[in-house]
């Protein structure tokens, strides 16, 4: 799948309510996702857990969950051609080596992005800005596959799959609490 593809098949599942509301929850979408990320990092890292099969099929979940918050922050910020601003972000602003620098790249552009959220009176000048960091983000997501030999457009289609399952038709709250895609278990059991 390609991120043009994606990103349509992403916004199915998005409700626009406005400017501030909409980069409000792609940024704390982005900073829950990339805890998730950090956490499996974490284990690896700090904890000496080897990489198995279950964790690289966590982290790709997860990884995907991270890039749904992408397109949800560009089109609250006016980005309805994807193919142009995906061509761009694809250009990584940075290039972390190991996957630590990975998720500390994202975390930091994630702050980043709260912090010029909190200040943003929606100005033409700061577009470029907030998108530069959704750049960051989505540049270390394509590292962290590249390192653990995940392939990004399945990662883009098993996020797809996944919305599909949980909302067959389109976002509801209900739907987003019944979490059909890992059988009801609820957000603390899965």
């Amino acid at each position: 799948m390609n991120l043009e593809t994606y990103y349509g098949e992403a916004l199915r599942t998005h409700v626009p309510r406005g400017l501030t509301f909409d980069l409000n929850h792609s940024v704390i979408g982005l900073v829950t996702e990339i805890g998730e990320v950090t956490t499996l990092i974490k284990r690896n890292e700090i904890y000496g857990k080897p990489w198995d099969d279950e964790m690289r099929g966590h982290l790709a979940e997860e990884l995907g969950d991270v890039c749904w918050y992408i397109p949800c922050g560009l089109q609250a910020l006016g980005h309805e051609d994807p193919a142009q601003v995906f061509d761009w972000l694809m250009y990584d602003q940075i290039i972390p080596l190991s996957q630590l620098d990975c998720v500390k790249a994202m975390a930091c552009a994630a702050g980043r992005l709260a912090k010029a959220c909190d200040t943003l009176k929606y100005k033409a000048g700061r577009v470029a800005t907030l998108t530069d960091y959704y750049g960051a983000v989505l540049g270390a997501v394509r590292r962290l596959c590249d390192i653990h030999s995940l392939d990004f457009s399945a990662v883009l289609e098993g996020n797809i799959a996944k919305l599909h399952k949980r909302y067959p038709e389109k976002f509801t709250a209900e739907l987003a609490e019944a979490r059909l895609d890992k059988g009801g278990a609820s957000s603390r059991e899965s």
